[in-house]
C-alpha cells in the first residue's frame, strides 16, 4: 500500500464536505471559516502521520501544507448530486492514505471521515431515481 499528501483541491473537497455535514447535523464543530481552516489543518496533519509512518525514511521532505491550508468554499459548493460525489471521492481518498500505521484506530478526525462519509453515500443513494421509485412497503 502506498501513501501519498493529498492535493489542495482534494483536501477543500474533503473539508467543504464536513462543513456541508456540519450544517446538518452539528456534530464536526466547524462554526467558522477560522475552524473550517483549523479543520483543514488537522487533516493534513493525520495525512502526515500516515505518510511518515509508511516512508519514515522520507519524513520531512513534503512540504507541510497543514499550517498554510485556508477553506475557500468557492469552486467546493456544488450540492449536485456530481459535487457530492466529487466531495465522497475526496473523503475516501483521504481516508486510503490514511490507513497507514496507527492513524484510522488513533485520529479522531478518521473517525469524522468515516461518518462522513457513509452520510454523504447515504445522501447520494437517496437521491438517485431508483432508489426513489422503489417500493417502501
Amino acid at each position: 500500500m502506498s501513501a501519498f499528501i493529498v492535493a489542495p483541491e482534494t483536501m477543500q473537497a474533503v473539508v467543504t464536505a464536513l462543513v456541508a455535514m456540519d450544517k446538518l447535523y452539528q456534530d464536526v464543530g466547524v462554526s467558522s471559516c477560522a475552524a473550517a481552516d483549523k479543520l483543514g489543518q488537522d487533516l493534513y496533519r493525520m495525512n502526515h502521520a500516515a505518510y511518515n509512518a509508511r516512508y519514515p525514511d522520507m519524513a520531512g521532505e513534503h512540504n507541510f501544507e497543514s499550517e498554510s491550508f485556508e477553506w475557500n468554499l468557492k469552486g467546493n459548493g456544488d450540492i449536485s448530486q456530481d459535487g457530492k460525489m466529487c466531495r465522497l471521492k475526496a473523503v475516501q481518498c483521504l481516508m486510503y492514505q490514511c490507513q497507514v500505521g496507527d492513524v484510522a484506530e488513533t485520529w479522531h478526525e478518521y473517525r469524522t471521515l468515516e461518518t462522513a462519509e457513509k452520510r454523504l453515500m447515504q445522501e447520494i443513494i437517496d437521491e438517485l431515481p431508483g432508489y426513489k421509485a422503489a417500493p417502501w412497503d
